[in-house]
């Protein structure tokens, strides 16, 4: 679900941004960035702005909830629904100076005006979005010592980028089936005396 709703970003982004089929953006891992060279022709993330994700939190304030679902019309038992925020790293790994700003705002523009992703509005068969798919978009900024901390932890040099926070990313396994049986009555036991 994670590497869906990342490709589904690339994906918008690719036609927001490129021009005659080219793509712009790429999903990758940005400390790599050093290792370029040595990645195949197709993983390349030079001259490219890089999705890359940096980081994962549950939505602890989602987790309250029914512990059961309606299937087939009956109930069955159902762990609770994770919710991810996701934080995630554009990086214009670009030769032009000029160019990387241009882009970073460019991704700027494009969520401002493109805020959430859901099932209904960017439904693409072939990556089977689940009904639930729905991911909001809002920039995260960070201090002058987390970016000197974030760019550390990549092993890299830093290069124009942006951060947003993904939030509510659902993943939910399949029911297991099993039966929720209701409750059909309370047996309260009282102190007995003899």
């Amino acid at each position: 679900m994670i590497k869906t709703a990342l490709e589904l970003l690339v994906t918008q982004l690719n036609l927001h941004l490129g021009d005659a089929g080219s793509k712009p953006v790429t999903l990758g891992n940005i400390a790599q960035l050093e290792n370029q060279d040595s990645l195949p022709t197709e993983a390349s993330i030079k001259d490219k702005v890089v999705l890359s994700l940096v980081n994962l939190e549950e939505e602890k304030t989602m987790k309250n909830g029914p512990i059961h679902k309606l299937h087939n019309g009956r109930k069955e038992l159902a762990e609770r629904p994770v919710h991810l925020n996701m934080f995630l790293l554009f990086s214009a790994n670009l030769t032009h100076y000029d160019l990387a700003l241009e882009r970073l705002s460019q991704i700027l523009l494009f969520f401002q005006s493109h805020r959430g992703f859901d099932f209904h509005r960017h439904n693409q068969p072939e990556k089977q979005l689940p009904e639930a798919f729905n991911i909001q978009l809002d920039l995260h900024t960070l201090s002058f010592q987390e970016i000197n901390d974030l760019w550390g932890s990549l092993g890299g040099k830093q290069v124009p980028f942006v951060m947003y926070k993904a939030r509510l990313l659902r993943l939910e396994a399949e029911s297991s089936g099993e039966p929720a049986q209701p409750i059909t009555a309370i047996d309260l036991i009282h102190g007995q005396r003899n």
